[in-house]
């Protein structure tokens, strides 16, 4: 006798219509006795709810209790046959993973991999055995094999798609042919067997329940129908509804759509972005009824990025989430270091060291006598130095970099045993576990508070033993990159146990949110693309193939989607967000689900969704300043003395009063440690050290181009090799290129310069003693390095010169001079003549630029053309600066720096931080 699907309704959640349908079936006077039960279900999260509602249930009628089985659907087809050894999703992996490469290498797949990645990138062969594995299993899933799609594809006359899947059917026939060598089975295609041996039944004397599987492939349809005597379906949804769903309780595609569902529009909350949608979904808790608790409301994402935002911007109006889910492992303390470790080893470049050496628990554990502020100072020091591509000099750091050098023994120690040459996977794992123990094995961990990490460590050991297993079962060898590619290919879609907050509002996935108990769902980023789901990026099977093969395809996805949001319509207080736009600023559409009932009322969705007619936030919950966020650092702005200051930071001072006070008093700065070439100091001060030398050498008075540059381009090499030797990026090369020309046009200018009767009298000059400005101000002193000064006897007259390499050249008048007050941003040539003024005595004094830029220009000498008054005014405005700072006047905050190219934006809060990380006090004196 066939059994019709029971329909239960949908007025209320499908978890309380279950558990009362349940009681009313099977309750006696005095026990549940469900101990012949099997209860299938969608979710894992529908299992849970379901144990503890029935649970409660029987506690608040205290009736004694004997359990079912309850299970997920995907799982049930085990139930219902004799199942032998599966094997474990690392040895279909391998399996998958040396057929690709065997076949690759041997000319055997042309089709399917005409560019094939070569045999040593192991990362790109695993994420290409891992997509040829997940078509499998969906496929199989269906009861499809790949051969059945060759023959669709002959018959439609694809041949070159044919040819593709035709590879594809022969390592199909070639890996279930390694599994029955082995004597193992695939879970997907033992089900398809157990079909055609009429293998399914259910034990004697048991039922087996399904309740809301609405969303089912061929083969579980199949189990089903085979158990269909001792089954009981239930569906929710009114029975008037039974039209739209087959004789197992799945839906129809072809019966739903956007009418289905039909929400009020004045239900329908349009927000700009995420940000936006958080604090429309504030002011909508905030209206809540008094007596509302917030056990009662849920939030649900279909579009997990959503929630990170409104974990954060409830957390701003005190309010707690219940995650349904935390981190995925590979983004765990121990995920990442498995990530790290891997790059490291198959890279060893400096980059990988950098970053190893940076996660938090690795310095902590291999050198806990060492500063980590140190280690990560000469870090990034010795890259901004050396700009070092691998870790081929790391041996012999010199003094400078002691404490980097030690990190880098100690790291070394740790991991060489991993590094082996042996390819025994037994090593492997024996080593690998060793390396984590290192790091983790010491720590006392907690069941409450270290969930995360137990969940993430035993994932690891898992997938190590697993791993271990599946290639001495295929009798391979294993290098410790393939070995962790493996582990980091196990862990990357688990995740940790969610963040449980007694009194906080619970969030949920979009397919696990109808099996939650919440009277009241906020359900978030309803658009398309997310509700409903779609797929059209498919490179093996697009959806028009999907839908003529009968697997899933997007417009089932539209009929699922479409069918939970109407029975969260119909068993909920469900209010619905929409944003215009995600978390990258790309604009989003609304959802068709959305769009129903009148022509009037869809244009006038459309309409505001399009325009841009979001919904307005009011802020009706107070928001409270965050008790997490960093405390603002207190800076007193006090005077600071000093017998003389730099020329360069007179500069700053006029730039901005504040950012001077940072950088030359409190001595903060930015640290560079990512740079893969020159940055344009770094450059400057390769020119600056050639010309330097060749200032002092025995080429300067020389009148012959092609001999100062010879001299000048062997000075460069010696000085790059010294700074960066053979291991640093290739761009930097490209760069010594870009500084050989320049110095070949300054070479031609050198020759002529010195032919006209210039003679370079000093490189590199620092006065002795700081030099008075004027007589009227003695306290008031400068210091400053200048780059050159020349003398050109006939005339009386020195050249004092800074050297500029940057591309853009600029006249001194624009480099030091503005149209308002003070009138001056830069002081260095004016104050170049009193660092000078013990060389230059009465003799007349040109100040300038020697511009090497790349411009096309050539070389271009700048002479600035002031006259006294104007240098007396700089004069003026250096000792009123000189000053200000000595009376601890620090004036305003500049708002006129690029915040681009501004190293305190951060800490000013000029940026994407929420506020200021530092409060300024001024002294009394101010």
């Amino acid at each position: 006798m066939v059994t019709e699907p029971h329909f239960i309704g949908w007025d209320a959640p499908p978890i309380d219509l279950l558990s009362n349908w349940i009681l009313d079936s099977f309750a006696g006077e005095s026990i549940l006795d469900l101990s012949q039960c099997l209860i299938a279900l969608p979710s894992s999260a529908a299992v849970r709810q379901l144990q503890q509602q029935l649970v409660e249930h029987t506690l608040a009628d205290n009736l004694a209790y004997l359990p079912p089985e309850i299970i997920t659907i995907g799982t049930l087809p085990e139930s219902l046959y004799a199942t032998k050894k599966a094997a474990s999703d690392s040895f279909q992996h391998l399996v998958w993973l040396d057929l690709l490469k065997t076949n690759s290498s041997t000319g055997k797949l042309r089709s399917l991999l005409p560019v094939p990645p070569p045999l040593t990138n192991n990362s790109a062969w695993v994420q290409i055995a891992e997509s040829v594995a997940r078509l499998h299993r969906e496929l199989s899933g269906d009861g499809i094999s790949f051969n059945d799609v060759v023959k669709y594809l002959g018959n439609s006359g694809l041949q070159l798609e044919q040819a593709r899947w035709l590879e594809l059917s022969k390592l199909q026939e070639a890996y279930l042919s390694t599994l029955d060598q082995h004597d193992v089975w695939d879970l997907q295609t033992a089900r398809v067997i157990a079909i055609q041996r009429d293998e399914i039944k259910l034990a004697a004397g048991k039922s087996l329940v399904v309740a809301g599987c609405a969303d089912l492939s061929k083969v579980q349809r199949q189990f089903l129908s085979a158990v269909n005597e001792q089954t009981k379906i239930l569906v929710f949804a009114p029975h008037n509804m039974h039209e739209c769903f087959d004789s197992v309780g799945a839906l129809l595609p072809d019966r739903w759509d956007a009418s289905s569902s039909a929400i009020d529009p004045s239900r329908v909350f349009i927000s700009a972005n995420p940000k936006h949608q958080a604090l429309l979904l504030a002011d909508h808790i905030a209206t809540s009824p008094p007596n509302q608790s917030t056990a009662e409301l849920l939030i649900s994402t279909p579009d997990a990025s959503d929630q990170l935002p409104i974990q954060r911007q409830l957390a701003e109006f005190d309010l707690d989430v219940s995650l349904p889910a935390g981190r995925q492992l590979i983004a765990t303390g121990p995920g990442i270091l498995i990530r790290l470790i891997s790059n490291f080893i198959s890279e060893q470049s400096y980059k990988s060291l950098s970053a190893i050496l940076r996660h938090p628990e690795v310095l902590r554990t291999l050198t806990p006598g060492l500063n980590p502020v140190s280690v990560m100072s000469e870090l990034a020091d010795y890259h901004e130095s050396r700009l070092p591509f691998d870790t081929a000099n790391l041996d012999a750091l010199p003094e400078r970099w002691a404490n980097l050098a030690e990190a880098w023994t100690e790291l070394s120690r740790w991991l060489q045993p991993f590094i082996t040459k042996d390819t025994m996977v037994a090593i492997l794992q024996t080593e690998f576990l060793n390396v984590l123990s290192r790091v983790y094995g010491t720590r006392t961990l907690h069941r409450e508070t270290d969930q995360e990490l137990i969940a993430a460590l035993s994932a690891i050991n898992s997938a190590a033993t697993e791993i271990k297993d599946a290639y001495e079962l295929l009798g391979q060898p294993c290098t410790p990159t393939q070995y962790l590619s493996l582990i980091i290919d196990q862990i990357t879609e688990a995740v940790a146990p969610g963040q449980h907050s007694i009194n906080g509002i619970s969030i949920a996935g979009w397919l696990d949110t109808p099996w939650t108990n919440h009277s009241h769902v906020m359900l978030l980023g309803v658009n398309e693309g997310t509700v409903p789901s779609s797929s059209n990026t498919d490179t093996f099977l697009p959806d028009g193939l999907r839908m003529t093969l009968g697997i899933n395809n997007n417009q089932r996805r539209l009929a699922r989607d479409a069918y939970t949001l109407a029975l969260l319509k119909h068993s909920r207080d469900l209010v619905v967000f929409t944003k215009r736009a995600n978390q990258s600023g790309e604009p989003q559409i609304i959802s068709r689900l959305l769009l129903h009932g009148s022509l009037e009322q869809q244009a006038e969705l459309i309409h505001r969704f399009s325009t841009g007619g979001v919904n307005v936030a009011n802020h009706k919950l107070k928001q409270l300043s965050s008790e997490s966020s960093l405390p603002a650092i207190e800076v007193k702005l006090e005077p600071y003395m000093q017998e003389s200051y730099s020329v360069t930071s007179l500069r700053a001072y006029l730039q901005c009063p504040v950012r001077y006070y940072l950088h030359y008093v409190l001595g903060l700065r930015s640290v560079e440690d990512d740079s893969v070439e020159l940055s344009p100091l770094a450059f400057g001060l390769l020119v600056h050290d050639v010309l330097q030398q060749f200032g002092t050498s025995e080429y300067a008075n020389s009148i012959d181009s092609v001999e100062i540059d010879s001299y000048l381009r062997d000075r460069a090499l010696a000085t790059y090799r010294r700074r960066y030797g053979k291991s640093s990026y290739p761009t930097i090369r490209l760069q010594l290129e870009q500084v050989f020309h320049r110095l070949s046009i300054f070479s031609r200018w050198q020759a002529e310069w010195r032919a006209d009767g210039w003679e370079i009298q000093h490189v590199e000059f620092d006065s002795l003693e700081p030099a008075i400005i004027s007589s009227d101000a003695p306290d008031c002193k400068v210091h400053g390095r200048i780059d050159r000064i020349d003398f050109h006897q006939a005339t009386n007259t020195y050249a004092v010169f800074d050297y500029k390499t940057s591309d853009k050249v600029a006249t001194p008048k624009a480099a030091h001079q503005i149209t308002k007050p003070p009138y001056w941003k830069d002081l260095q040539l004016p104050m170049y003549r009193h660092l000078t003024r013990d060389i230059t005595k009465d003799s007349s004094v040109r100040l300038g630029y020697i511009s090497l830029s790349n411009d096309g220009h050539g070389l271009n000498v700048n002479f600035a053309d002031w006259d006294e008054a104007i240098l007396q005014q700089a004069d003026t405005v250096a000792i009123e600066a000189i000053r200000c700072i000595r009376s601890g006047n620090y004036g305003a905050l500049s708002d006129s720096i690029d915040s681009r190219i501004d190293d305190y934006a951060d800490l000013l809060g000029l940026t994407a931080l929420d506020s200021p990380l530092l409060q300024f006090h001024r002294s009394e004196a101010q």
